[in-house]
């Protein structure tokens, strides 16, 4: 039989959690949204290119929010190598200069 590896075990316990809170079936976008905070928990991420420590780690949203607040409220009070999460909201298109 095969082991589970532990970043694994941490996504179903997470999905399991959302499942017991809610009472009811899980929407998809409440297992996306454990598998982003998961995704950037479980990441080795670079030391040189994390910019400054005192600055949130950033999970970022274009456009429409379909997680609504459950998001916000997974990442609430968690942090990743000390930082804080903050989920960000960014509109639709981004301003873009004209090259010539």
């Amino acid at each position: 039989m095969k082991t589970m590896k532990p970043r694994h075990a941490a996504l179903l316990t997470a999905l399991s959690a959302i499942a017991a809170v809610a009472g009811q079936p899980v929407d998809q976008y409440q297992v996306k949204a454990a598998f982003v905070f998961n995704f950037a928990r479980f990441v080795e991420w670079p030391a040189e290119d994390s910019g400054n420590p005192a600055d949130p780690f950033a999970i970022c949203i274009l456009g429409r929010n379909p997680f609504g607040s459950f998001l916000e409220t997974m990442v609430e009070g968690k942090n990743i190598d000390g930082r804080p999460f903050a989920v960000r909201q960014l509109a639709e298109t981004f301003p873009h200069t004209a090259s010539g």
